[in-house]
Parts: C-alpha cells; structure tokens; sequence
C-alpha cells in the first residue's frame, strides 16, 4: 500500500513540470474563479508615488497594437503614467507625442501592486490640440475637456480578450 501511494505521488511530481506550472498560471482567467486582475505587474506604488515597472517599449507596442486592433486607431504613445482620478480609480494613461490622443484603463492597486483589470474598457480621447483628458469612471470611461480647447471625440474599446499587456 506505502508502494502505491509513492509511485502515485512521484506520477504527481513529475507529471506536472515547470513549463506546465508556468502555463498554467498565464492562462486567462476561467469562469469558475471571479478574478479582478490579470498576473502580471503593470507597476507599483513606492513611498506614495505611482512607478510604472513594464518596460516601455513593451508597453508601447502591446498598447498600440491594441488601439489599432480593436478600435482603428494609429497612434505613437510616448508618456505612460499611473494615477489616481478624482473618482478613485487607478488608472494607465498612455500620451502620445502630440499629446492629441490621450488613452486610458482601469488598474487595481493589490499589495501596493498596479496590475491590469480583466473587467475593462479601454477609453482613448482625441482632440485637435491637448486639452482632452480620460477619465477612467464606473461602467466605463469619459473623456474631459479643458477649458478654452476643442471638443473631445472618445472611443471606447472592448475586444474579445481584453488583455492588452502579456
């Protein structure tokens, strides 16, 4: 019986090597678990200040081809920030060069953790100059004008996979 139950376990070791470990815990998320967040860190919060920890040129090819993807839109992102809005939501911002397109999602802070929401939409603003602003709110997202600037035109993007950071 004591044979058994060791060659049943050393079957359990070895049957599940790292690589299915690590497969296993990059999988999207399954229905039977409610998860807010994806695994991978975005950033973190270092003595009250919001630091982004992936690396920007990750970030800038996975963001943009995400926006070109699921909503048509060419961009060239060159500022990504984590802030807090006056809603209470953490939220990505990424700026492009111009500073016309301006596109946002939602982030949860775990541990003092930034990582990715699964539940999400990601809101990208455009305007003909800088002065429009998104604002990552519950439900969704909008888009907020400075005074004395154009009107704002907001996109709001939801694709199959959410996911836009692996």
């Amino acid at each position: 019986m004591k044979k058994s139950i060791l060659v049943l376990c050393t079957l359990l070791i070895f049957s599940c090597s790292p690589s299915k470990v690590q497969e296993l815990s990059e999988q999207e998320p399954n229905d039977s678990v409610e998860q807010v967040h994806y695994s991978l860190r975005i950033g973190t919060m270092q003595e009250n200040k919001n630091v982004v920890e992936l690396s920007f040129d990750s970030m800038k090819e996975q963001w943009e081809a995400y926006l070109a993807r699921v909503s048509d839109i060419t961009t060239n992102l060159s500022i990504f920030q984590i802030e807090q809005n006056n809603e209470g939501f953490y939220q990505l911002t990424g700026i492009s060069d111009d500073q016309k397109t301006k596109t946002a999602i939602r982030l949860y802070l775990e541990g003092g953790v930034f990582y990715e929401a699964v539940d999400k939409i990601s809101v990208t603003c455009t305007s003909s100059d800088s002065g429009c602003y998104p604002k990552i709110i519950p439900g969704g997202g909008s888009c907020i004008e400075s005074k004395n600037e154009s009107a704002c035109t907001k996109t709001s993007s939801i694709a199959e996979d959410n996911r836009i950071f692996r």
